[in-house]
Formats: structure tokens, sequence, C-alpha cells
């Protein structure tokens, strides 16, 4: 591959005295632009000194490599054809495989480790397709522009902190246009409609409250509805942190600001592993504020955010401790994982393991005492263990039986059984081959798409900055081996969120890995060609995941909130006031992804939303003040209904089209005997017809 010669700027060559010294009294043979009589044919003369002028043995690099032929416009605009090529194969990939219709990923296809066909092609197709392509764009970039690629690293380098500024600010704009755009501010999952109810059970003042009148309408596996209480199984952290903002009607607040403080944190870890290199953490930072994973993740309720924050939080201080011996550090990362024992108690418990054993290695072999980490590390966690416990005495009556443990069909998640929770199995074959998966997602949905592959090859070959970086990995890897033993693989449209918690460390990573590929390449062609190839590479990695990455995903998303959101939006162009809201599942829709919003703790929302199951009466007796609605998808098409019994035609059912007030025809009149003997249309509780008397309700 033909390259640009690289350029050595005058006076740094190590033959020259100084750069002060006049040519009348210079003895040096140095073939220097200092040593011609003329100012104005210097740049003439320099590179045609004669022989007897310039006798080192070792010349260097910009008078070592034979003068170009070629164009560099041509082989620029050859390389922006060929990328372009690539990438028109991607798309007709992506076509031909109808990645970008109905769903990208079929939610929990992938707990026996069979990938949705979509993802495989989409994977494949960044991989063989837009790897080269990146590549290509990438060495066109160089051949056009290497001087002002030289000029934006630089000023990068000099402006640190306009540039952490920067992306701070752009990665909160960016998870919050998101959200609106595509997300449309909605919980996805149920994962995250519960814990959002369980912040609202926060605000009354409680962690339980009594049951609902009718379990089945909201029934779902993260639900408790048990002895009388009602309440979720998620740890309370996170949950506080969404109360904070419902308060102000924004429940969202939180999962955005984690983006900032994501991009804060990876500096702050960066700075604190090498202060003296400001590089890694310019690009730690630009990575992790461009990352899809972030940006699609913090734009959610999901607890990932929360996790990732207080492990990185928590790194920080323990480097902070391992440098200064400060007791306080120590505590701070101690209160940091005990917090996270009340978001993802897993991620805390393996990350917290491991850091700390980390921590206290780097003191043994500095020489340093380690009593002050124990016991600062100690006081954090102890107190928010207990807490846990009280917890659970709380909810269940033992300080050893978690909330998760009255859920229902729940059984063990982790290790290796034939069923586990929820009838899922998990054996040792598919348990690899899950991990296998999950690796292949977190490398390719972190930042950079193939970026990140190609560092851990270039480590792979002995290009890292300093092998010390290698260890920036074990996070990463201990959280995927971790994982090895859980029943399932993560099934999320915004990525491998169970690993978020390694986000920053894998950009990290990178940054320190681009560095030593730069060092390398400079011994070989200099600093200039060196620095414009690796900033061109990681740019166009960059701009090409974004350019792939968010389209796909934002659809998928998108359709995901557009089905949950559909009665939701039919109330409100209805106008409907007071009002109970039953709602059948979509065309094509897993339940369990588009269960309508729950209510408040104590229905006083103005419009309560439930799923419709052949349980209604007990629900609308409790809620006999409001209207009754029903949701249905005639032809496809989400249309509002009003629903009432008729009691003096002998319990007559009565529905009348409401929203859209045209174009479908009107249900026909049945018995309400007829409407309740009908199966349930919850798949997750099915109920049978001889579970209540609807006689004893209705004549």
């Amino acid at each position: 591959m033909s390259e640009p010669e690289p350029v050595q700027e005058a006076g740094t060559q190590e033959a020259s005295p100084s750069p002060s010294t006049s040519p009348s009294t210079s003895p040096s043979p140095s073939p220097s632009p200092s040593t011609s009589p003329s100012p104005s044919t210097s740049t003439s003369t320099s590179t045609s000194t004669s022989p007897s002028t310039s006798p080192s043995p070792s010349p260097s690099p910009s008078t070592s490599t034979a003068p170009r032929t070629g164009s560099p416009w041509l082989d620029g605009s050859l390389s922006v054809i060929t990328a372009g090529l690539l990438l028109l194969a991607f798309d007709g990939m992506l076509r031909l495989n109808k990645v970008r219709s109905q769903q990208y990923r079929n939610y929990g296809s992938d707990w026996f480790d069979r990938l949705p066909i979509k993802e495989v092609a989409f994977f494949a197709g960044i991989i063989f397709l837009c790897a080269p392509a990146a590549l290509f764009l990438a060495r066109a970039l160089w051949l056009t522009a290497t001087p002002l690629l030289n000029r934006i690293a630089a000023a990068l380098a000099r402006r640190a902190r306009v540039v952490l500024v920067v992306a701070m600010v752009g990665a909160l704009a960016a998870t919050a246009v998101f959200s609106w755009k595509f997300v449309k501010r909605t919980p996805l999952t149920p994962d995250e409609q519960v814990q959002l109810f369980q912040a609202r059970i926060l605000e009354t003042g409680r962690i339980a409250v009594p049951s609902p009148p009718a379990e089945e309408p909201f029934v779902q596996p993260e639900l408790i509805v048990s002895n009388g209480v009602w309440t979720g199984i998620y740890q309370w952290g996170h949950p506080m942190l969404l109360a904070l903002g419902d308060r102000l009607d924004f429940p969202f607040l939180w999962t955005h600001l984690s983006a900032v403080l994501l991009v804060l944190l990876t500096w702050l870890l960066a700075r604190e592993l090498y202060p003296d290199d400001k590089r890694s953490a310019v690009i730690a930072v630009m990575l992790t504020a461009t990352s899809p994973f972030v940006i699609f993740t913090c734009a959610t309720l999901s607890n990932a955010p929360t996790s990732a924050v207080l492990v990185a939080l928590a790194a920080w201080a323990l480097l902070r401790h391992v440098r200064t011996g400060g007791l306080g550090w120590a505590l701070l990362a101690g209160l940091a994982f005990g917090v996270n024992l009340h978001v993802r108690p897993f991620n805390a418990l393996l990350l917290g393991g491991l850091l700390g054993v980390m921590a206290l290695v780097a003191l043994l072999r500095a020489g340093k005492p380690w009593t002050k980490l124990a016991v600062g590390f100690s006081l954090g966690v102890v107190p928010l263990a207990s807490a846990q416990l009280f917890i659970n005495w709380q909810l269940t009556g033992s300080p050893l039986r978690p909330a998760l443990g009255l859920a229902r069909g729940y059984r063990r998640i982790f290790g290796f059984r034939g069923r586990m929770a929820y009838g899922v199995s998990n054996l040792p074959r598919e348990a690899a081959g899950k991990l296998a998966t999950n690796a292949l997602r977190l490398l390719l949905w972190t930042s950079g798409s193939a970026l990140t592959g190609a560092t851990l090859l270039a480590a792979a070959a002995g290009w890292l900055k300093k092998r010390g970086d290698a260890l920036l990995l074990l996070p990463p890897a201990f959280l995927l081996l971790g994982y090895l033993f859980f029943y399932r693989s993560p099934v999320s449209d915004t990525g491998p969120v169970y690993f978020l918690d390694a986000l920053p460390f894998l950009t990290l990573f990178v940054a320190r890995a681009l560095l030593g590929v730069r060092d390398r390449l400079a011994a070989r062609l200099g600093d200039a060609a060196a620095t414009a190839r690796v900033a061109a590479l990681g740019a166009v990695a960059v701009v090409l995941a974004m350019a792939t990455f968010w389209p796909v995903q934002a659809r998928g998303v998108r359709r995901a909130a557009r089905a949950i959101r559909a009665p939701i939006e039919l109330a409100e162009k209805a106008k409907l006031h007071r009002a109970l809201v039953w709602c059948a599942n979509p065309p094509g829709g897993q339940s369990w992804l588009t269960v309508p919003p729950l209510p408040w703790p104590d229905f006083r929302d103005d419009v309560v939303f439930a799923r419709d199951t052949v349980g209604k009466t007990e629900l609308m007796d409790a809620l006999g003040d409001r209207t009754t609605y029903l949701v249905r998808y005639p032809g496809g098409r989400p249309t509002l209904f009003e629903w009432r019994i008729d009691l003096s035609d002998g319990g007559r059912l009565i529905t009348k089209q409401i929203y859209p007030q045209k174009g479908l025809p009107q249900a026909e009149p049945r018995r309400s005997e007829d409407f309740l003997d009908a199966p349930s249309v919850n798949p997750l509780m099915p109920l049978k017809p001889d579970q209540f008397d609807p006689g004893s309700r209705h004549p």
C-alpha cells in the first residue's frame, strides 16, 4: 500500500547543534535547512545535498522513503469508492435479510443461544463489510488530510478540559433527544415499569402497598402480590433515584444525568491511572460520549446506568486510595459498592470483589499499609448490606429471603440445571454459547464497533501502550464469566445492558491501545503520519458505527415504544377522563414487552390502564366511578371502544367505537356471560373460567 511521505519539520534533526547556529560557523555536515546559504533556496536544496555533505549512516524517516509517484487524491478517491461499494453491500444485505422490518431481535429468542438471524446478519455485516470500509475511508482521510488531522489532534490535547465539557454536554443532549424521539419517554420493558412503580411506592413513604383489587390485570413476573402485599422484585436504590425525578414529573432525569456522570468518571479514571497522558483521557471520553451503548441505555429507565456510575465511582475512589492512602477514599469506594448492592447486587459483588482485590494487591506491591482499605471499605459496605437484610425482613418476614423469592414462577436463577427460573434451561453447553454470544455483543455494541475488536488484536500483538494496560480488560472479562452462570442471556434492544458497567474500562482500554498502535507506527513512519493514521481510523470507525448501529436500533426501539404508547395516545386523543382502559395485546407483539403502563399504587391516575383479562369485574367494581373502555386491534389498527354491561337488558355487553370514529365497523353486542367465559388473552397468567363465578356479579 503506497503511503504519503511523512514531513519532518526544520530544526528537529539530532545532528543540528542548535536552531540558532549561523551557517558560517556551523561545522555540521547535516543536510539541515540551516546550512543553506540563502533562505530563499533552503527548501529546494535541503533534499538535494551532495553525498559529501551527508555522511550520516542512519537517515531520518523523512529521507529514507522513496518519493511518491502516485497522487494522494487519486488513491483517496479509489479508497472512497471501494468503501462505498462495501457499504452498499452492507445495506443490500440488511435489505435482503429484512433487518429493518418488524422486530430487529425477537425478545427472549436467545435464551437457548439461538441468535436471531437478523442480529447475526447485522453483526456479520459489521465485521466483514463495515470494518474493511472503515479502513478504506480512514486511508482516504489520512492520504488527503494529514496536516489537518495533526492540527486537530494537537488542539484536542491542548484543550482537554474543553473536550471533557463538550463530551458531557453532547452525551446529555444525545440521550435526551433519543429518549424524546424514539423511546417516547416511555418505559420500554416490564423491568422499567416495575422499577418506576416501586419509585412511586417510595413516594408514598412505603416499600409495599396493599394488593390491587384484581391481580390478573397487572400480573407479571417482576411484580409481587402475596399475603396482601403489592410491590416489585427489584432492589430499591435505582427506584429511589427515579423517584427524585418523578417528583418533578420527569422520571428520566436520573438516567439522562447518568450519561454525563459516565463521561466524567471515565475522565477521572483516565487521569488517575495515567496522570502524564492527557491523550488517553481525551480519547476515552470521546468514545464514551459517542457510544450508542451509553446513549441508548441512558435514554431508558433501566438500572444499568446507575450501576455503571457506581462501579466507575468506586473504581476511581480505590485508585485515589492506592495513591494517597486516605481513609475517606476507601470509605467512598465501600459506599459506592454498598449502594450498588441495592441496584444490581450481582454486579456489585463481582466487580466490588475484583476491584477490591486489585487495590489490595497494588498496595502490597507498593509496600503500603492495607488496613485503611479494609476498614474504610467495610465501613461503607456493611451498613448498606445490613439495610438489605432489614428490607428483606420487612417484605418477606426473613432477612435471608429476598423479595424475588415471592415472585411467581421464581426458582434459582444461577447455576446449571435443566429448567431454571421461569422454565428457562441453563446447561453448561448452553451457558458457554451464551457467554460467546454476549462477548460478541459487548465487543460490537460498545463504541466504534470494529474499532474495539481491532484494538484487541493490537493488544494480542503486543502493541499496547504499556503491558499493564491489559488489566483494564479484567472487569469486562469478570462480568462475562460471572454471567456464565446466569439462567439466560440478556435480551434488550439497547444492547447487553447487563455489561454496561464494563464500558468505562473498555473505552479507556481502546484509547490506550490506539496510542500503542500510534507509537509503533511512529517508529516507522514518523509522528505526523502515525498520528494521522490513528486519528483517521478512530474517527471513521466511530462515525460508521453510529451510522450503522443507530438506524437499526432506533427503528426497533421506536416500534416497541409505539406499541406500548398506542393505548396512551388513544386515550389522549379521545380526551378520556376518569377512565379505566383495558388493553389487548397488539398483533404480533410479545405480551411481556407490550404490557400497559402500571397505575400509581393508589390508583390516583386520571386514566388507569390494565391488561385485558377475564378478571375484569373485580377491578371494575373497585373503580366503579370510572367509565370503562377497550383497546382492540381490528384490522391491525389500534381502536378505542367504550365498554359497558347493560344490566337492564339481561347483562348485555355494549361496545361503541370511540376513536377513530370512522372507518371501522361497530362491534356486535354480546352477553356478558359470553365475554367472561372467553379464554384469557393474558399468556403470562392464563386463568380458567371456573376460577370465578360471573353469575354472582351479573344476572
